[in-house]
């Protein structure tokens, strides 16, 4: 019988998959033959800023919320000036004038001082015009929330900095010296900052203080006989300046609940992690999952009773934070007992003050609970506290809605009280769980009798059920399903993975079973992700050093199983054997029958081949084992098992406390075997379990008599059976270790697994000194040559990205100055910038704009450098001793200069607002050819905005005025857009090799490309030849051969054919050319 199976390995930021196909019963414990059909990689980019784990969307999402702040601003002032023709404050001139009498020129006073004047003065109508609309442009930073204003540490520290300063100022200002914020400021000494600098906010205002300056000078101007404070205007005025627009809530970004539907069919909302209801399913969650455990070992480890259950929920009521220590206190748990969740052996912090106790560490703490509690106060607390719905209420408003009256309009709806939601406006929570309400409700009540959350589901009328419609592909995920992956990194592989699933049946048929293994951190948070990779690299480095004291001590650390061994030997107390406690010899760990690596809890019953379940035995005593658990090795309770006990607690103190669990562990019946299996065998994640679910219900498999057809396998049994294989993994060198991953996934059927325990079961079994132990079955004869010829002709194929988008320009917009008959282009540079500890030096200086006019400010700055070693940090860093400006009146301090405008030498870029702004990203490059050479053409996305592409061509080290045009006697031959696949011949007799453009380098005329599968750039950077092991740069206009070719998504490659040699005055777009329908491929 043939049955074909697919392995999938899902990453982050890449697919492997494998074919294979066996001749037998994949399901029964005799191994069919088999063979490899076809094997392969797919990477792609994770959806994810790489730096900072941000959305790919926020620059774009930024951009747009700056343009709408921009326009609605513009839109204010206009409908302001407009007030003014209406009430006369201005007269005697055009509207399309008006903005000149706000420009503060040598005859007129700046606004600030009109401010301070207008408090003391009549202002004629120009002048309280200028007031009012300086007010109006800069009106002050408005908190929407009260919890912002009290310090919640969920805000960003800038909008922390700014509430500070600005609570600073509102303080100064009650003092009495001055009348309005506006008088404040003005009367601050010359030379000081008016406006807010780069990390600098004394300035910052709230809104309700300019509010009170505005009515403070109408009132002051009425009392001076004004004809410009009427009333009306003042309303007006103060409707247009002051408007906030209302902030939406966040309901509808919130995904649904996986079992509850409203009435119409559609998922209810996920209830915030913080509500009641959430808190005590995640408290009784980790209540019911709680197992005690001893360390002498003289009972069974157990869960908590039905008593402890109800004393540690109302433990996590009534402490705002519950410790285990605490949770110890309150259970009455003698100190022989320890929890199952506690990190006994880890170290602390290097940067901790002091070392905590592991039991310090919090066990859990209902937030949302006891922050509601201390505001409301005693009494208050006392009407709600048993109600629930109320509680849930208030968590889920503050949670949703973004501003303090949309909060209050919500909890009145909720009849929630009116003092208690005036109490709860300082709280903020956010987060939510993948529940609603409404099912929590329904699945409490059995975790509070002690069910776990799976046996709760499903005694909650919750059990999984196989819905959906199977077609032969896989289809895209609804809106229902993308709202329950709200991660974005796992939502792109989830489509790839769609992908490569629909490719590969449409181009091998359909399959009989699939077996997948998901990354570890394919659904994590970008910070989480960052830990589990700290983690490895120390765990990498801490491997490393112990390989080279493994050298030090005349062992080879990459023979067989020497280093495993001696870093067990290290960890148990210098070699003792962890069974018999006799010293194992340093010098004897590489010979043959005298130690060996054993699991603490056999292989065969547990598959467990963790580090945790691995100690070192001296070979006898390991025999004698067999594959039995130690307790049942020492014939149970007796002397040898209590001797064994002590002697682990006394000698053996390095161990971790998920080690010596195992060894102290006194039953493993067939229902602890089965859990282990289960566990070790298959990955139960939440991401797992929706990808499994997903492919059951909607993809039509071969029909055969197999009832479960889609497998998803744990990381640890795929890493056991590549090592048991003899398959080197080699991570860094090659993408291609993807399929090799694939291929170990897709050989894990159950066939594989019932061998591999039983051939376990033999080796711990017998007694195989000097004898050959039975090795770990391969899936059939030459498979690993079989899976080296697999992998030699994978080809990794990458998703290239053919849209064009972006910022069509840089922020920065340099200015334009005339100078004769040339254009000088003039950018603003910062004197200094510490984070990244660069800035001006004395070169830079000598591009001084209007140098001779700014000679002494131009002495100042070479003078400082000159004094600090060219160094801008110690020239300009120091905050106490700033730059200022030079006056010729030395009695006077000039104001501070943190930046300087500079002649630079960039001669292209984009026209913006009378200024010049470098171009945005190069959408695509177009490659022309003439007599044997290559020339090739930016389009930048700004070109494809203006819908007018360039017809010049790189020229190396020249300016771009100076580029070559293309024009009829150029060939067209393709475009290249990132990721692109291309081939080249630098020479004539060289061969064709294979990359993916990634750019072009318009300073030398050459692209940059990146190898196939990395692994000859990997092999480039081993001789030393090139420094960036992916990136590589190459000159295109002298070469032999330069190709592009189309890839599929298994790998398949076909050269791009142009029918005939044409020249393209216009390409699309799209990507084809305008007048003779030939693709610009």
């Amino acid at each position: 019988m043939l049955k074909r199976v697919l392995g999938i390995d899902v990453g982050i930021s890449s697919i492997g998959w494998a074919l294979l196909e066996f001749q037998g019963d994949i399901d029964n414990k005799d191994l069919p033959s088999g063979k490899i059909l076809a094997s392969g990689v797919r990477v792609f980019t994770q959806a994810e800023n790489p730096k900072n784990g941000e959305s790919l969307a926020k620059p774009r999402r930024d951009a747009r919320l700056a343009r709408r702040r921009t326009r609605r601003r513009a839109q204010r002032l206009t409908d302001i000036k407009d007030l003014f023709f209406k009430y006369k404050l201005v007269t005697g001139i055009s509207r399309n004038k008006i903005n000149s009498i706000y420009k503060t020129e040598e005859n007129k006073k700046d606004p600030w001082t009109l401010r301070k004047e207008a408090l003391y003065r009549k202002l004629d109508g120009e002048e309280f015009a200028r007031v009012l609309t300086h007010i109006a442009k800069h009106r002050g930073f408005k908190s929407m929330r009260k919890s912002e204003e009290e310090g919640s540490d969920t805000k960003a520290k800038e909008t922390q900095r700014v509430l500070t300063e600005i609570g600073k100022n509102k303080d100064t200002l009650k003092t009495g010296i001055w009348q309005t914020a506006g008088e404040m400021i003005a009367s601050r000494p010359k030379g000081d900052a008016r406006r807010n600098k780069t990390d600098s906010y004394k300035n910052s205002i709230s809104r309700e203080l300019l509010q009170d300056e505005t009515k403070i000078i109408f009132e002051k101007q009425r009392g001076m006989n004004s004809q410009f404070t009427s009333a009306d205007l003042e309303k007006e005025y103060s409707d247009i300046a002051f408007h906030q627009a209302p902030i939406q809530s966040m309901l509808k970004m919130v995904g649904g609940c996986t079992f509850e539907k409203d009435e119409e069919g559609k998922r209810l909302k996920r209830a915030p992690k913080n509500s009641y209801s959430a808190e005590v399913f995640t408290a009784l969650t980790k209540i019911n999952n709680l197992v005690l455990k001893t360390k002498t070992a003289n009972i069974n480890d157990r869960f908590l009773t039905t008593e402890e259950r109800k004393k540690a929920l109302e433990l996590c009521h009534s402490n705002a934070k519950v410790t285990f220590k605490q949770l110890r206190g309150e259970l009455g748990l003698p100190e022989d007992w320890i929890f199952n969740t506690v990190d006994y052996a880890k170290k602390p912090k290097k940067t901790a003050v002091k070392e905590t106790e592991p039991e310090s560490a919090c066990f859990f703490q209902m937030r949302g609970y006891n922050e509601i509690r201390k505001s409301v106060g005693k009494d208050l607390w006392t009407e709600i506290s048993m109600k629930k719905e109320i509680l849930n209420s208030i968590v889920t408003t503050l949670a949703t809605e973004k501003s303090d009256e949309a909060i209050k309009a919500q909890l009145k709806k909720s009849e929630v009280p009116d003092e208690i939601a005036e109490k709860v406006l300082g709280l903020n929570f956010r987060g939510f769980l993948h529940l609603s309400i409404k099912a929590l409700d329904k699945i409490i009540p059995f975790m509070m009798a002690g069910d776990k959350y799976t046996d709760a589901c499903d005694k909650a009328g919750y059990k999984e059920q196989i819905s959906g419609i199977k077609k032969i592909f896989l289809r895209k995920l609804n809106d229902e399903e993308n709202e329950q992956i709200t991660n974005p990194v796992a939502k792109r592989a989830i489509t790839q993975f769609r992908k490569v699933i629909n490719a590969i049946i449409r181009e091998y048929g359909k399959f009989d079973q699939m077996n997948i293994e998901l990354a570890r951190d394919l659904a994590k948070s970008y910070d989480d992700r960052k830990k589990i990779k700290e983690g490895q690299e120390d765990f990498r480095a801490e491997k490393d050093r112990a390989a080279q004291r493994c050298k030090d001590n005349g062992l080879d650390p990459n023979s067989k199983d020497n280093l495993s061994k001696y870093r067990l030997w290290e960890q148990q107390d210098n070699g003792f054997c962890i069974y018999c406690g006799k010293p194992i010899e340093l010098q004897r760990l590489a010979e043959q029958g005298y130690c060996e690596v054993d699991h603490i809890l056999p292989y065969s019953r547990s598959l467990d081949d963790s580090q945790h379940n691995k100690v070192l035995a001296h070979i006898h005593d390991n025999q004698q084992k067999k594959n039995q658990i130690p307790f049942e090795h020492f014939g149970g309770d007796g002397p040898k098992w209590e001797e064994f006990v002590g002697r682990l607690n006394s000698q053996f103190k390095n161990l971790p406390k998920s080690k010596l669990n195992r060894l102290v562990k006194r039953k493993f019946d067939e229902k602890d075997m089965e859990g282990f299996k289960e566990r070790n065998i298959n990955d139960t994640r939440y991401i797992s379990r929706f990808i499994k679910n997903f492919v059951e219900n909607h993809l039509e498999f071969a029909e055969s008599a197999q009832k479960q057809k889609v497998f998803v396998r744990s990381g640890s049994l795929t890493a056991f059976l590549r090592h048991q294989w003899g398959l080197i993994k080699k991570r860094d060198e090659s993408d291609r270790h993807h399929a090799l991953d694939a291929l170990v996934t897709a050989c894990a059927t159950q066939a594989m697994v019932k061998s591999t325990a039983i051939t376990a079961q033999k080796m711990e079994s017998y007694n195989w000194i000097n004898k050959e132990k039975p090795r770990m079955p391969l899936p059939w004869l030459n498979f690993r040559d079989d899976v080296q010829k697999s992998l030699d002709a994978v080809f990794v194929s990458r998703a290239p990205r053919h849209k064009v988008g972006g910022a069509a320009h840089k922020e920065t917009i340099r200015s334009i100055r005339k100078c004769g008959e040339e254009n000088l282009i003039i950018e603003k540079t910062p004197l200094v910038d510490i984070a990244t500890k660069s800035g001006i030096k004395l070169k830079d200086i000598e591009k001084l704009y209007k140098k001779e006019q700014n000679r002494k400010l131009y002495e100042t700055l070479k003078e400082r450098l000159e004094q600090n070693g060219n160094d801008p940090v110690k020239a300009f860093g120091n905050p106490d001793d700033p730059v200022r400006m030079p006056t010729n009146d030395l009695t006077k301090t000039g104001p501070i200069i943190k930046s300087i405008k500079l002649i630079t030498n960039k001669k292209s870029g984009l026209n913006v607002r009378a200024g010049i702004a470098d171009n945005g990203e190069i959408a695509r490059l177009d490659v022309y050819e003439r007599k044997g050479k290559f020339y090739l053409i930016p389009n930048y996305v700004a070109d494809f905005a203006n819908k007018e592409l360039p017809k010049k061509a790189i020229k190396a080290n020249t300016p771009e005025t100076e580029w070559p045009i293309i024009d009829r006697n150029y060939n067209f031959k393709f475009s290249l857009f990132k990721d692109d696949l291309i081939s080249i011949k630098q020479k004539l007799d060289s061969p064709e090799e294979f990359y993916y453009y990634k750019g072009p380098d318009v300073s030398t005329a050459s692209i940059t490309v990146e190898s196939v599968d990395r692994k000859r750039l990997w092999e480039e950077k081993k001789k030393g030849k090139i420094e960036n092991v992916f990136h590589t740069r190459i000159g295109t206009k002298t070469l032999k051969s330069f190709r592009k070719f189309n890839l599929d998504i298994l790998g398949t490659k076909a050269p791009v054919e142009i029918k005939k040699e044409t020249w393209v005055g216009v390409i699309r777009k799209n990507g084809v050319a305008n007048n003779t329908g030939n693709k610009a491929m």
